[in-house]
Parts: C-alpha cells; sequence; structure tokens
C-alpha cells in the first residue's frame, strides 16, 4: 500500500449506542403493571379505610354479645346495643336526623333504612322498652344481636 493511499483512509466510525429512549416494550409493559398495581393498592386502601366504621361497629357488637353472655343482664345488653345503633346511626346518616329520635319515631327510623325488614314486633318493643326498665327476661330480646348486625351491614 502506498503510504499516500493510507493517509485518505478514515476509521471506522461506530454509530451512536441506542438511547433509553424510546423504551422497549417490555420496559412499557413493567411500567403498565407497576400502575395496575398502584392503581390496585390504592383502591384496596380506600375501601380498608371506608369500611372502619363497619369493621369497629360489628367488633363491639361481639364485644356486647360475650359482656350479655357472661353476665345475662339483659337490661345492659339492649342498652348497650341501642347505644350501638344510635351511634351507627349517626355515623351513617346526620346527626341531625337521628340524634333525637326516640321511641316510635325511633323504631320508625330503624325500619326505614333496613332493606329487609328489620326491629319489628317483640325485638322493637324490646329494643324501645328495656332500657328504660329495671327487669327484662333473657329470652325476650332473642334475635335482637343479630338484626344489629344485619342492620350494620346494611347502613354501614
Amino acid at each position: 500500500m502506498d503510504a499516500k493511499l493510507a493517509a485518505q483512509l478514515k476509521d471506522i466510525h461506530l454509530p451512536p449506542e441506542p438511547g433509553i429512549w424510546p423504551l422497549p416494550v417490555g420496559w412499557w409493559l413493567v411500567l403498565v403493571l407497576l400502575v395496575l398495581f398502584g392503581i390496585t393498592i390504592f383502591y384496596f386502601w380506600i375501601r380498608y379505610k371506608r369500611l372502619a366504621p363497619k369493621r369497629e361497629a360489628l367488633a363491639l357488637l361481639q364485644v356486647i354479645d360475650i359482656n350479655y353472655s357472661q353476665h345475662q343482664n339483659a337490661v345492659a345488653y339492649v342498652t348497650e346495643i341501642s347505644k350501638l345503633l344510635r351511634r351507627v346511626a349517626m355515623q351513617a346518616f346526620s346527626r341531625q336526623k337521628c340524634a333525637g329520635l326516640s321511641g316510635e319515631k325511633w323504631l320508625a327510623f330503624l325500619q326505614q333504612h333496613s332493606k329487609s325488614g328489620l326491629f319489628t314486633g317483640d325485638n322493637a318493643r324490646c329494643l324501645v322498652e328495656v332500657p328504660y326498665s329495671s327487669r327484662c327476661e333473657p329470652c325476650e330480646c332473642t334475635g335482637l344481636s343479630d338484626q344489629t348486625q344485619q342492620w350494620i351491614k346494611e347502613n354501614l
């Protein structure tokens, strides 16, 4: 080779290295999955927070049932259930709608916001009369806990 010809040769230029953008298809899939995962986690977190009052009310109802099974004090049992129902009603509806209700108006409110016709008959009477009496037969208020649980589930 002639030196003159060799001087005219140029080095081989490599193409530039590929950049990070645009992303390959695999990375797009990873990003989409991460976004979907984040949205799913956010949805379940919001749902968990929204259902916290219902979980708390149902746990309190279990405590009331346990106390009743230990002490068999029907007046205290019905009084605590009535307090729980009122707290749930004030949480689910506005305080102005239900805080001042008592007697028949309270029962009408409970029945109005029940999809399955709860709190009718003896249990309704028990809920209204027993907290203001000194004695109550334990068998008078059977099913009150189940109706209260169903009402809480329907309204919270």
